[in-house]
């Protein structure tokens, strides 16, 4: 297992893996798809952690304070190898009773244990948990480097120019969409009858929110980040960079919204939407209604 850009953090894990100099816990930050997770198994695979001895809570609801407890039960347990790993994903959903119990973990660490949290958004992770671990931030991957891992792949130049589009510096989504070429036609579809969506009566629209809220919960922050790339691209054609543009598919839909609404309206959208993205505590029903009524 090895990821694609940040090298400098993996160097870094790697390093302190292999000299066991490592620190009880650490927070791995950043956008989406770059790697967190598989360098915290990485990880645990330097450690020469069991697969006992990998504990994994991966939700993308909010992590309750039995779901830790249990953690730390498991944590106290005998090993089947020298060091065990615990690692939280989506550490920014940790509720606030969950995170007063990691706390004593982090306060107080079991032996030879090491906790790796992952979180794509730092800002709702707790100050006191992160000041009590080691922290990583991971950047988005160039271009030239997620083009080099295509070269893996049997792909079109046009299927390679749009996934460098679609991926944005992340080789988790260039990996995702190069082995499965259906999901690039899935982002345009979405892309359409969201645009389809924006000309519907406001009944319609806030169907779909409840359809969203309880089908799609899980899905919030990808669906306002293709939201957010959809008004982007219309900010781009008032800005007439039109070869700048992410959902070049979608052109015919781009170009009506933008053409019909003001730039300052896209400007505020945009606003809005990263706004209640990188909320630390939201009623996300509720911020997906008002958005509604701005569009």
């Amino acid at each position: 297992m090895k990821i694609i850009g940040n090298e400098r953090i993996e160097e870094a894990i790697q390093k302190s893996a292999q000299n066991h100099q490592f620190f009880h816990a650490y927070l791995f930050s950043g956008p989406a798809n770059l790697g967190k997770k598989t360098l915290a198994l990485q990880f645990a695979e330097l450690l020469k952690c069991s697969k006992n001895d990998i504990h994994i809570l991966e939700k993308s609801s909010a992590i309750k304070i039995d779901e830790v407890r249990d953690l730390q039960h498991k944590l106290l347990l005998s090993s089947q190898s020298e060091f065990k790993i615990m690692i939280i994903d989506d550490a920014s959903n940790i509720s606030n009773q969950a995170a007063s119990a990691l706390l004593k973990t982090l306060e107080e660490p079991t032996k030879n244990t090491v906790i790796v949290l992952i979180t794509s958004n730092k800002s709702k992770v707790l100050p006191t948990i992160i000041s009590r671990c080691i922290n990583y931030e991971f950047s988005l991957v160039s271009k030239e480097k997620i083009n080099i891992l295509l070269d893996d792949f049997n792909l079109s130049e046009q299927e390679r120019n749009q996934i460098l589009q679609f991926s944005q510096g992340r080789p988790g989504i260039a990996l995702a969409l190069a082995n499965n070429r259906k999901g690039i036609l899935a982002r345009q579809s979405f892309i359409s009858n969201f645009s389809n969506l924006l000309n519907s009566d406001i009944n319609s629209k806030f169907i779909f929110v409840e359809k969203i809220y309880k089908e799609s919960k899980e899905n919030y922050n990808k669906i306002i980040n293709l939201w957010t790339s959809f008004f982007r691209d219309c900010l781009l054609l008032k800005s007439n960079n039109q070869e700048l543009i992410l959902n070049q598919a979608n052109l015919n839909e781009l170009n009506q919204y933008s053409k019909n609404n003001s730039k300052e309206k896209i400007i505020n959208l945009i606003n809005y939407l990263t706004e209640i993205n990188n909320a630390a505590i939201i009623n996300e029903k509720l911020a997906l209604e008002n958005f509604f009524l701005k569009v």
